[in-house]
């Protein structure tokens, strides 16, 4: 038997919905690669082939405070890089009406992402700009992008996480 792990059925179920590719899909100007987060941060679009990535990273995961026996929650944080900040704000919108839909009042409840059966998802920490890196040490400081992150609650049974 497989475990499953949150933000890679997250990262498959974003895949399967059209906001992105998997790492190793070639560069594209008009659907971004979905990376997990990795211990260099969030990935650079690769100029000029590719304008925004979109990186996940499930920041906690605990027993769900009321249901501890029985849920768990993930925290993940999505960041989305883009050359465009009009790209990323859209990007996160697309990403946030799959996860908690305008009309789904305390969030999305009782449905499937990937093989995962979720409980639930809701916005954890509403969408901000990223202040850029101290220093801008990195190769590409020539590069400017827009950095956005948002995060979101995932509570799953936990006999749900093992198939």
């Amino acid at each position: 038997m497989a475990d499953l792990i949150v933000i890679e059925e997250l990262q498959d179920y974003l895949v399967a919905q059209g906001i992105g590719n998997l790492p190793s899909a070639a560069p594209s100007t008009s659907v971004p690669r979905i990376y997990l987060k990795g211990r260099d941060g969030a990935r650079l679009p690769e100029i000029p082939d590719e304008t925004t990535t979109i990186v996940l990273s499930d920041t906690m995961l605990a027993p769900a405070a009321s249901l501890a026996a029985f849920l768990e929650e993930a925290f993940v944080d999505v960041t989305v890089r883009s050359t465009s900040a009009g790209t990323a704000k859209l990007t996160h919108r697309a990403i946030r009406n799959l996860l908690h839909p305008n009309a789904a009042h305390g969030g999305r409840k009782q449905w499937t992402m990937g093989d995962l059966l979720v409980q639930y998802s809701t916005i954890w920490r509403g969408e901000q700009e990223l202040p850029p890196p101290p220093g801008s040490a990195d190769s590409r400081s020539d590069v400017r992008t827009y950095d956005r992150v948002a995060s979101y609650r995932i509570g799953c049974a936990r006999s749900s996480l093992v198939v």
